[in-house]
């Protein structure tokens, strides 16, 4: 296993490649028995993710995460009629009684039994409009087809900083009025009311079809120490990855006055949201395990202050107030995205720059300082001598490693 300096870990074989800098400024295999404490490896600065969002998802492609409940609306008396005998017969079969039928028909509502048996059969259920979804008899309906918008997409975020359950409900810790605005929202937008937890703060969402949702279809589970970004959310468009990263750092981030911070008991939803991060080109550090046993991470660099302000940003006023402060630091030396060069690559490009200005012997010779990327850059576009080592570093510097 190697770690890395900013808190990624990599599992390899001792056969496996990974990839250095060799003495020509080019990328090249390395071994992981040739790497000591403090060796150079190539890991990507950036992900691409998916252009397109999802706009919605719709309950019926989750059919085999339903064990109990029921589909109702308008929409399914119109379906009952149409197929009554065939509706009849599955009841039969399923064991309910003779006035089952006639009672779903009036109503306008079937069993998930039934949904199973019919989408089992072929019927086109699914593609009915204004249907909608509750666990049981006197449980509150949700529609069955669930837009992806800012708002609950925000919230899902909220949830992965400071949300849990109840036996019925689902509950955000929310106590800036930014985040409760959130909650409030998307409640409204599925006809709920918000509750006060007893504890004076958390906001409440009383609706086991809503916790349906939350636990069993978005995939949003876990404890403090166990929670991570679901597996679908790596899927959807960068704008609406921002909409998670923002909910998440607001309930669970802060602005230093050096850094963007948020500390986590769980260390694998960090490794994730680090993951998501590089979709930005923002570098999350993850420190070690700290005496609250949480993890601190941090962003630490001005150019990625102000990716994370244009891209992400955060909900409440005074987080913003902070940020926009962050953002007007000027920048020294950016130690965390550095161009591992050896010596004798340092004395070339020194030949070919004779201003201490801009390449300064002392720092990066006699000391044997790193260059940081940003840095490296502006040495480059001063070199006008072409060679295959400047080349070659002009390539590496412009790739997306």
């Amino acid at each position: 296993e190697i770690k890395t300096r900013t808190g990624k870990k990599i599992k390899v074989t001792e056969d496996h490649s990974l990839f250095s800098l060799n003495g020509k400024g080019i990328v090249a295999e390395i071994k992981p028995t040739e790497l000591n404490k403090g060796s150079h490896i190539a890991t990507p600065r950036k992900i691409l993710f998916n252009d397109k969002p999802i706009i919605s998802i719709n309950l019926f492609d989750y059919l085999d995460r339903i064990k109990t409940g029921f589909i109702l609306g308008e929409n399914i008396k119109q379906f009952i009629k149409e197929n009554y005998q065939e509706i009849k017969q599955l009841g039969k079969e399923n064991r309910y009684s003779r006035s089952c039928a006639p009672r779903w028909l009036r109503i306008g509502i079937l069993p998930i039994e039934i949904i199973k048996d019919l989408d089992t059969l072929n019927f086109k259920l699914k593609e009915h409009q204004n249907l909608y979804f509750k666990t049981g008899n006197d449980a509150k309906k949700i529609p069955l087809n669930i837009k992806l918008d800012q708002d609950l997409l925000t919230l899902v975020g909220i949830w992965l900083a400071d949300g849990c359950y109840d036996k019925n409900s689902v509950i955000f810790s929310t106590f800036d009025k930014e985040d409760r605005e959130i909650v409030s929202n998307v409640a409204n937008n599925f006809n709920f009311k918000t509750k006060v937890h007893s504890d004076g703060g958390s906001f409440i969402i009383n609706s086991t079809s809503f916790k349906f949702l939350f636990k069993e279809v978005l995939e949003l589970r876990g404890n403090a120490y166990t929670k991570r970004i679901p597996n679908w959310i790596f899927n959807i468009s960068k704008e609406q990855i921002s909409f998670v990263l923002k909910g998440l750092f607001s309930g669970d981030g802060h602005v230093s006055i050096k850094e963007v911070r948020m500390a986590l008991s769980s260390l694998q939803l960090l490794k994730d949201v680090q993951t998501l991060l590089l979709g930005f080109e923002i570098r999350l550090r993850i420190g070690k395990l700290r005496k609250d046993k949480t993890y601190d991470s941090s962003i630490s660099t001005c150019k990625d202050f102000i990716k994370f302000r244009e891209e992400i940003g955060l909900l409440q006023d005074y987080k913003v107030k902070n940020l926009e402060t962050l953002c007007k630091k000027i920048s020294t030396h950016d130690c965390t995205d550095i161009i591992p060069l050896n010596l004798e690559l340092k004395k070339k490009i020194k030949s070919l720059i004779n201003d201490d200005k801009i390449f300064n012997s002392n720092d990066y010779i006699n000391r044997n300082n790193n260059l940081g990327k940003e840095k490296l850059s502006r040495v480059l576009s001063q070199v006008q001598i072409q060679s295959e080592e400047i080349e070659n570093l002009k390539l590496l510097n412009n790739s997306d490693l």
